[in-house]
C-alpha cells in the first residue's frame, strides 16, 4: 500500500478563521487562541514531540520506542500499533489534535479553529469528554480549554479527579476571576474582598488557588502564564503538550469589560517570572526519592505565586512559569495498554466477539483506580 504523505509545515493562518471573533476587544482569550495556534504550528516541526504510544516501554520511564525482547532483539511498541519511527517522532500532526471546551467565553475557542478537531461540550463537562476521547484514541493530542468557572466551579469535581488519573492530555484554564459571559459575576478564583465594576459588593469568600488545587490533586505538570505574554505562553503550552501525563496550565487573563482590577497594566508591572526568585530553581522531579520534597516545595510556592500580597508595598503580584513537573509518573494509557494492547479502542474491530470481554475487564480495573 502506498504511504500517504502528510504535509507538516502548517501555517498560523491555516488554523485561525479571520472572519470569526466572539470576544470583546482586549479580551485575553485572543492571546490564548494565538498562543495555542502558534504552539501547534511549532510542534508540527518539533523533533522532540512524541505521540503518547511512544511512551509505552518495558520500564515506563523512557520515551524511546525500543522495548527489550529476546537477547539481541529490539521490538518497537509503535510498530505493533501500526506506526513507523518517523510517524511517532516526526512532530505533531494538526489532523491529530482534538480541542474540547465547555461553556463560557473561553468555550467559543472551538468556533475559531480550522484544520483540527473540536468538541464544544456542556458547562463544566469538558474534562470527562476530553478524557473519554483520549482513552478511546491515544493517537489524538487532546487539549481541554476551560474558563475558571467552567473548570473550577461546576466542573470542579472533574478537575480534581483528572489530576490523579494522569491521562496524557493538556488542560488550560482561562483565569479572569469573573463569569464574563453572564455579566461579570464572581468566579471561583476571585479573591476575598475583591470588587470589580460589575459587583454591588466585595467578594466575601476566599477564592480557589488553581495552582495549589492542581498540585494537591496530583497533576504531574503545573504551570502558570499570562494571556498577553504570548511568547511565554507558547513555550509553556509546548512543554505541557510534550509532557507525558496530565498537564495543567493556569492562564491569567484580562477581562476589560468586567474586571477593572487585574488589567493588562497590572500584569505588565506585577507579573514576574519564577526564575527571578532563584537562579538554581528546578521544579522537575527526575527520581522518586525527590518527589515528596519537590511536591511540597511546589505547593508552598504556589500558595504565594498565584496572587500574593507583596510584603513591601501590600499590593498584589503573581508569578508565571513552571511550578511542578513529575517525569517519574506513568500516564493512565500505559496501564490500559497492559490490559488491551497498544491498539486504541477507537481503532479496533467492533465486531470482534472478544472485544466486550476485554472492555469489561478494562473498566473493572479502571474503577479500582
Amino acid at each position: 500500500m502506498e504511504k500517504t504523505t502528510i504535509e507538516k509545515k502548517m501555517k498560523y493562518s491555516d488554523l485561525n478563521d479571520p472572519d470569526v471573533n466572539d470576544w470583546c476587544p482586549g479580551c485575553g482569550d485572543n492571546g490564548i487562541r494565538t498562543s495555542i495556534s502558534k504552539a501547534m504550528v511549532e510542534l508540527t516541526n518539533d523533533t522532540e514531540y512524541t505521540r503518547t504510544i511512544a511512551f509505552f516501554s518495558d520500564n515506563g520511564k523512557s520515551t524511546d520506542l525500543a522495548v527489550s525482547g529476546e537477547e539481541g532483539h529490539v521490538e518497537d511498541v509503535a510498530l505493533q500499533a501500526g506506526f513507523d519511527r518517523s510517524e511517532v517522532h516526526n512532530g505533531l500532526r494538526t489532523a491529530d489534535v482534538m480541542m474540547v471546551t465547555g461553556i463560557g467565553c473561553s468555550a467559543k475557542m472551538t468556533n475559531q479553529f480550522r484544520k483540527i478537531y473540536t468538541f464544544h461540550s456542556l458547562h463544566g463537562r469538558a474534562l470527562p469528554v476530553a478524557q473519554g476521547i483520549k482513552l478511546a484514541n491515544w493517537d489524538l493530542e487532546v487539549i481541554a480549554s476551560m474558563g475558571d468557572g467552567d473548570g473550577l466551579g461546576i466542573g470542579g469535581n472533574h478537575f480534581f479527579h483528572a489530576g490523579r488519573k494522569n491521562i496524557d492530555m493538556t488542560v488550560l484554564i482561562h483565569d479572569n476571576q469573573v463569569y464574563g459571559l453572564t455579566k461579570g459575576q464572581q468566579s471561583p478564583t476571585m479573591l476575598k474582598d475583591m470588587k470589580t465594576k460589575s459587583m454591588a459588593a466585595p467578594a466575601i469568600k476566599e477564592g480557589v488557588n488553581p495552582l495549589t488545587a492542581a498540585i494537591g490533586a496530583q497533576f504531574t505538570f503545573v504551570a502558570q502564564s499570562y494571556s498577553n505574554a504570548v511568547k511565554h505562553l507558547v513555550e509553556t503550552i509546548k512543554t505541557g503538550v510534550k509532557h507525558k501525563g496530565t498537564s495543567f496550565i493556569n492562564v491569567l487573563q484580562t477581562c476589560p469589560t468586567y474586571n477593572d482590577i487585574f488589567t493588562d497594566k497590572f500584569f505588565k508591572t506585577r507579573l514576574h517570572d519564577l526564575s527571578e526568585l532563584d537562579e538554581n530553581y528546578d521544579p522537575v522531579v527526575r527520581s522518586l526519592d525527590e518527589k515528596n520534597r519537590k511536591r511540597a516545595e511546589a505547593y508552598a510556592l504556589a500558595e504565594e505565586g498565584y496572587m500574593r500580597l507583596n510584603p513591601e508595598d501590600g499590593e498584589r503580584e503573581s508569578f508565571k512559569g513552571l511550578y511542578y513537573q513529575d517525569l517519574t509518573a506513568l500516564p493512565l494509557e500505559y496501564i490500559w495498554s497492559q490490559k488491551i494492547g497498544t491498539t486504541p479502542l477507537a481503532k479496533r474491530d467492533i465486531t470482534d466477539p472478544e472485544r466486550k470481554k476485554v472492555v469489561g475487564s478494562l473498566f473493572e480495573t479502571y474503577r479500582r483506580l
